[in-house]
């Protein structure tokens, strides 16, 4: 495993960072991966694939592009997958209607 290669737990966070397209707090994120731990998050902040912002004494972890790039790098058909089974069925107006939800 290289350096810049996140861990086991590190890909889990990164996939439920995807799976929740949207920034969550520390506490939210640790009931569907593993903990947010300190050398965690600084790991994946200093990767570029998450950032971290300390708002009212918890964390708030947002996917950056590097980091959906790393999930989809590791795996590839999960991306197409998604897509098939949220977004094909949807008309245009539909997808336009979910970037005001996302």
């Amino acid at each position: 495993m290289t350096t810049d290669a996140p861990s086991r737990a590190e890909r889990t966070i990164l996939f439920a960072l995807m799976a929740h397209a949207k920034p969550i707090r520390n506490p939210d994120l640790s009931q569907i991966s593993p903990e947010m731990k300190k050398e965690r998050r600084d790991r994946l902040n200093d990767l570029g694939l998450v950032e971290s912002v300390l708002v009212k004494r918890t964390y708030v972890h947002t996917l950056t592009d590097a980091g959906w790039a790393k999930v989809v790098e590791t795996a590839p058909g999960h991306a197409d997958f998604v897509r098939r089974l949220v977004f094909d069925g949807l008309t245009p107006a539909q997808v336009e209607a979910l970037k005001d939800v996302f």
